[in-house]
């Protein structure tokens, strides 16, 4: 019978085989985490903004992400 540690392992290389990359629960908790505190502050925001306009922040800070780490995508 398998371990728990067996079928992580074995999990973690198919996504990771499908996706390029393997994220662990307990980093996509924190992950989860940060997205929602972004997302609190496009649309809790004390300026109302449209969808639109929370697109085109998520553009910049998107951009400026790529530009710092060299990245084209």
């Amino acid at each position: 019978m398998s371990s728990t540690m067996d079928y992580v392992k074995r999990e973690a290389e198919e996504i990771t085989g499908r996706t390029g990359r393997y994220i662990p629960l307990y980093r996509m908790a924190n992950l989860t985490k940060a997205a929602q505190k972004i997302t609190d502050q496009l649309v809790k925001a004390d300026l109302a903004m449209t969808y639109e306009e929370c697109m085109i922040v998520l553009d910049v800070v998107r951009g400026t992400i790529r530009a710092v780490t060299g990245e084209e995508r």
